[in-house]
């Protein structure tokens, strides 16, 4: 176990690199309250402070400005990048023929109303993809949106 250090709010002893914020101005480098205590005195100080509240709403604003911007520099990076794409997409397919031909499959069974797409089976988001257990079988699909379709992923990955 590291250095240890005391909070000064809830007197829990607790090490310096995981259990405090990194504070320049502190004769130790780190903050005298925990960050559990941090993260609870900022909760409540939003709760209480309507202009703090009403900054968040408009900073959402902000992040959609920053999501548009960073949509257009990845079309851009992409336009300047298309052989690069281009090439990558053929050895994925070359990689990967079982795959590519069920999402084909998919694709025609969606055009043609055989498979209807429906909203994210653990969230609802109408942006759904489609999740195969067995790519033998391509028209058994689970509908996650992208980030629990990543997460499912991830699950197969760390077994």
């Amino acid at each position: 176990m590291g250095k240890t250090k005391v909070c000064i709010s809830c007197g829990c002893e607790k090490e310096l690199n995981s259990g405090f914020y990194a504070h320049a101005k502190m004769a130790d480098g780190y903050l005298n309250h925990c960050k559990e205590c941090v993260k609870s005195r900022v909760k409540v100080h939003r709760a209480e402070n309507d202009h703090v509240r009403e900054y968040d709403r408009n900073r959402y604003y902000h992040n959609e400005e920053r999501r548009e911007y960073a949509r257009q520099q990845r079309k851009r990076w992409a336009e300047k990048n298309r052989e690069k794409l281009r090439e990558h997409k053929k050895n994925w397919i070359e990689k990967n023929p079982e795959k590519r031909k069920t999402h084909i499959i998919v694709r025609n069974a969606i055009r043609s109303k055989k498979l209807i797409k429906t909203p994210c089976v653990v969230c609802g988001n109408s942006r759904s993809e489609a999740h195969h257990e067995d790519y033998s079988k391509p028209l058994e699909v689970i509908w996650l949106c992208r980030t629990h379709h990543a997460e499912r992923h991830r699950q197969y990955e760390s077994r």
